[in-house]
């Protein structure tokens, strides 16, 4: 906890000297990807900001999309055997991955977009991709939890695991 307080008022310091301009790339495509979490407790007020006051940016929302595509293939490798049964062989996980996630995010904001293409609406690919991106948030703390309880639950408490995967 000590060095966590050092830490907190050496990046206070530096932001006084006048070198919040040199923030990296990097830090702000991360502050980008942790406004998904500020939207998961704020949903209105998160998409409000993210429309009037353009927070959040398309590299963050391809962050979160590319993290539930590892977690839902690392899901697929490593879930329990009572969930996924015998059939992981003969699958090709990265395939059934990809189709499981990119393949209905890229449909849904197609579809999207050409609903509001043909209703003379405002929305653009980019934004929708965004939006929706954003939404999967959750996602990135309920694939791993679930991995975890289908290691560990027995088959009288999988209906816990059912209540996450529906949530």
């Amino acid at each position: 906890s000590i060095g966590l307080i050092i830490f907190k008022r050496y990046r206070g310091q530096k932001r006084i000297a006048g070198n919040t301009r040199s923030e990296s790339r990097l830090s702000q495509c991360l502050n980008s990807v942790k406004y998904g979490f500020y939207i998961m407790r704020h949903p209105f007020g998160g998409f409000w900001d993210m429309k009037a006051e353009k927070k959040g940016t398309v590299s963050g929302a391809a962050i979160i999309l590319a993290a539930v595509l590892l977690l839902n293939l690392i899901s697929f490798m490593t879930t329990g055997y009572l969930i996924a049964g015998s059939s992981r062989t003969t699958e090709n996980l990265f395939v059934k991955s990809i189709l499981s996630v990119v393949l209905p995010m890229l449909l849904w904001c197609a579809a999207n977009w050409s609903v509001t293409t043909l209703m003379s609406g405002s929305g653009s690919f980019e934004n929708i991709f965004m939006y929706s991106s954003y939404s999967l948030t959750p996602m990135v703390i309920g694939i791993p939890l679930q991995i975890i309880l289908s290691n560990v639950l027995s088959l009288d408490e999988l209906g816990l695991y059912s209540i996450i995967n529906i949530l």
